[in-house]
Parts: structure tokens; sequence; C-alpha cells
């Protein structure tokens, strides 16, 4: 059963990511500050389908107003520069490999 219930939640979370990158272009401004948290609160959690809403994020740094402008450098600051969780490992690692073939070459 707790399986199950499992697999419902994580196919129901994905369908959901399209609606929610909607609500990036909605006119109101909690609506895009919610789809900014889930974002990256879910790319935090290791839901890989995230990356289409963080990828979209990037164009509202070009945003009007300004309380969008500064939650989406909050988010980008917290999944790159300081992460949380497991993806910390994975972008040290990246950032590690990253640095070794610089060296390479």
């Amino acid at each position: 059963m707790w399986l199950q219930d499992s697999l419902t939640f994580v196919t129901q979370v994905d369908e959901a990511i399209p609606v929610i990158c909607e609500l990036l272009g909605s006119k109101a401004l909690t609506d895009v500050q919610e789809a900014i948290n889930f974002f990256v609160c879910g790319f935090e959690a290791g839901v890989t389908s995230c990356l289409i809403g963080i990828r979209r994020m990037l164009s509202l740094v070009r945003s009007k107003e300004a309380t969008v402008k500064a939650a989406v450098v909050d988010a980008y600051k917290r999944i790159y520069l300081c992460p949380k969780g497991a993806n910390a490992r994975c972008i040290l690692l990246l950032f590690s490999a990253h640095t070794v073939v610089k060296l390479c070459f």
C-alpha cells in the first residue's frame, strides 16, 4: 500500500509541473513566488523534473517586479551557490570535476 501511495504521489507531482510552470507567468506575485519556491524545494528533494521550472525561472530575472527578481536571484543562490542536502554533494562533485578538466587542458 505504501509503495502504491508513493507512486501515486510522484506521478501527481510530475503532472503538476507544467501547471506550476504556467504560474511562473502569472500576474499575481504570490503565485510566481510560490512557484519559484516549489521548484527550489523540489530540486533540493531530488525531483529531476523540477529542472524544467528552474530553467524557465531564468527569464524572470528581467521581470519588472523587484520582488520577483529578488526571489529568482535568491532561488539560484540557494540552488547553486549554497546547496543543501544531496544536491550539495552533487554540485561539489561537478565543480571538482570541472576544475580537474580545466587543469588538464
